[in-house]
């Protein structure tokens, strides 16, 4: 795979608003690759000591791909060593299952609530824009590799996923 066709998969929306407690986050549809730059963007820009909690509403979340449950695991773990509380609201089962096979629920709480997320908030979508190429692989290999570290079985499953992307951003870095 060639970093040319990375992100090229339909993409779900991530909306953010910022709330007294920290963020709510919304996630609608295939949260997939293609949304993941974005949050990882946002996770790298949190000032630990600024917030308390982090909320996701996913009742609008159909599925979730390891590269985006990696970079939830990349929020997840910097959140912990912050002190942030990170809440994952009605969430289904199946991702839920997605989530926990993975060994990552462990970062997070999971809640369920009636009206989770505010209507009449001025939500930001992060992933209007579409992420670069190489800003796409770089995060499928950050994700990939938290995986792996926060639970070693992981390995077996990503280890060639995480071979091919260093391959490619390596040809990348050489052209």
């Amino acid at each position: 795979m060639k970093l040319s066709l990375y992100g090229e998969y339909l993409k779900a929306n991530v909306l953010i608003v910022k709330a007294d407690y920290g963020y709510a986050v919304k996630v609608e549809g295939r949260a997939n690759i293609e949304c993941s730059p974005p949050l990882k963007n946002f996770g790298e820009n949190i000032i630990p000591g600024t917030i308390t909690k982090i909320t996701f509403d996913m009742s609008e979340c159909s599925w979730m791909d390891s590269t985006f449950m990696g970079t939830l695991a990349m929020l997840g773990l910097k959140a912990k060593k912050a002190g942030i509380s990170i809440e994952m609201l009605n969430m289904d089962q199946k991702n839920r299952n997605l989530i926990s096979d993975l060994g990552i629920d462990g970062l997070f709480k999971f809640e369920n609530t009636v009206n989770s997320s505010n209507s009449s908030a001025n939500w930001t979508n992060i992933t209007s824009s579409q992420p670069s190429p190489q800003s796409t692989a770089e995060t499928i290999l950050a994700a990939h590799e938290t995986l792996v570290q926060v639970d070693d079985s992981n390995a077996q499953k990503f280890g060639k996923v995480i071979e091919m992307v260093k391959k490619d951003l390596a040809e990348a870095i050489s052209h």
